[in-house]
């Protein structure tokens, strides 16, 4: 089995349960309209970039919102997303956070991960100075499709790459990388699911662990205390194929 280097996981509805531009939309009163862009951008039906520019300019998040967002985020990560992560670092991998989402929450989230901040990788917005929102950069990467593709060739050097997400963006980036997992522990999308070599489909992210790692480092992180997850992600795995 390879040994994977860099582990790059997804954002919204990966690390954490929920849909961070759904939420804001929730809370100015228009989750039903914009919802359904993010059902279908998620799954391809739509151009990514044309449902971000609608969704953004009827949420108008300001910086308090997004320090919001982060606080929810940090209080609905996936289930057992927190050890696997310490695992992956106890093995001395570089873990990613890779998401079209927007700072400050996404720093949040990967604060409460352990994970560095220039392993994070995200789109740009742009703020007054009273913190109200002008707009998000709509030429960068991020905010279109294919955008994964070209931030992973472009910041993550190291071979031997893995990358999990549950949508169509990130189903795209799937030459660029190593082995793309698909994660359906928040919502199953049957176009990933059938196009993902491995496909997670329960609500832990243990059976991560079974998938990507090799014998002698599972060996190595039951010395440093993490045999019951290891038995988790290797039960969940099995039920899960």
């Amino acid at each position: 089995m390879k040994s994977y280097n860099s582990i790059v996981f997804d954002l919204d509805s990966t690390l954490v349960s929920i849909e961070g531009l759904d939420w804001l939309a929730n809370r100015v009163g228009k989750l039903n309209v914009l919802s359904k862009l993010t059902k279908l951008s998620m799954e391809g039906e739509i151009d990514f970039q044309e449902a971000m520019k609608v969704k953004m300019s009827n949420i108008a998040p300001s910086h308090n919102d997004l320090l919001d967002l982060g606080n929810v985020y940090c209080k609905s990560l996936v289930e057992d997303i927190i050890k696997v992560i310490e695992a992956l670092h106890s093995l001395g991998k570089d873990v990613w956070i890779l998401t079209g989402n927007f700072q400050p929450a996404v720093g949040m989230v990967a604060t409460v991960l352990g994970i560095p901040k220039e392993k994070v990788i995200c789109n740009e917005i742009y703020f007054d100075s009273d913190g109200k929102y002008k707009r998000f950069n709509v030429n960068h990467p991020l905010s279109s499709n294919g955008g994964k593709a070209i931030m992973i060739k472009r910041h993550i050097k190291e071979h031997k790459i893995v990358f999990i997400g549950d949508g169509y963006t990130d189903l795209e980036a799937q030459k660029k990388v190593d082995l793309f997992i698909g994660y359906g522990g928040v919502k199953v999308r049957d176009h990933i699911k059938e196009n993902s070599k491995f496909y997670i489909n329960c609500k832990s992210m243990s059976p991560l662990l079974e998938i990507i790692l090799s014998n002698a480092e599972k060996k190595f992180l039951i010395t440093r205390g993490f045999k019951s997850l290891l038995e988790k992600a290797l039960k969940l795995a099995t039920s899960n194929a």
